[in-house]
């Protein structure tokens, strides 16, 4: 296997694609590009997958469970397996990721969407933990580079992935924040590093990519990567799924 870049500027629809085989791809992950906004066509749950939405323009109003509320741009939702849910509708032109893990086929409709719904709920603070999911601001206004979601030391729990967004305005910060792992492979989990602003530079194995904005780079099991320079102001996420917190080893230098 080997390392792939994807382009996602100015197309909506699947960047991975959910695998219709009998194992499971570990996401699904789609791209909406200055669309409209929509109103999903039932309330519906995912038996077992999480389900998450990154906002990077407009805004988006959900029903979740029995709560409606509003996504801001730059603003992730995390919707657990199991819990109700639609896109009730919007406001501006719309940029999202949507992702899914895994990519299982486990879509189930509860019904068409109700004629009356609550009232938007309480919309501060931004950062939210119920028990079907959360609402997380991305950044701050300064520089930012954490997990955010994953199992250890990532600010909320998630059963299927972990998922880190970085935010660095100046390259003093990219610099102190620069990939502190040696070269490494994950032995079972895949990686996904998405640029919004700014590129970046990796070493995948013997060879320097330059992942620009508007650029995916995905990362299967057993390929040796690092991060080596971020070109600042920078804003991008990193996936890694299926979440195995111990599966990383080191590579011999090439």
């Amino acid at each position: 296997m080997r390392a792939n870049l994807y382009s996602f500027r100015g197309c909506t629809g699947y960047l991975i694609h959910p695998q219709k085989t009998g194992a499971a791809a570990p996401i699904a992950l789609g791209h909406t590009a200055s669309v409209s906004s929509w109103q999903d066509g039932d309330v519906h749950f995912h038996a077992l997958a999480e389900e998450l939405f990154i906002l990077l323009q407009g805004e988006l109003r959900f029903l979740v469970d029995e709560t409606v509320l509003g996504l801001r741009s730059g603003e992730m939702l995390v919707v657990r397996p199991s819990v109700s849910h639609a896109i009730l509708d919007g406001a501006g032109i719309i940029e999202h990721f949507g992702l899914r893990a895994p990519a299982v086929d486990d879509r189930h409709s509860i019904g068409q969407m109700p004629s009356s719904l609550p009232g938007l709920s309480q919309e501060e603070p931004r950062e939210l933990r119920e028990e079907w999911g959360c609402r997380i601001p991305l950044s701050s206004d300064g520089n930012q580079n954490c997990w955010l979601l994953g199992g250890g030391g990532a600010r909320f729990a998630c059963d299927h992935l972990a998922l880190a967004y970085d935010h660095l305005q100046t390259a003093e910060a990219a610099a102190a924040f620069r990939d502190r792992d040696q070269l490494h492979a994950h032995t079972d989990s895949w990686k996904y590093s998405v640029v919004v602003k700014g590129q970046m530079t990796v070493q995948v194995d013997v060879r320097l990519v330059t992942v620009e904005a508007g650029n995916l780079l995905e990362v299967p099991p057993g390929v040796c990567h690092t991060v080596r320079d971020r070109q600042t102001p920078f804003a991008g996420f990193t996936v890694r799924a299926p979440l195995i917190l111990d599966d990383s080893v080191v590579c011999e230098a090439a």
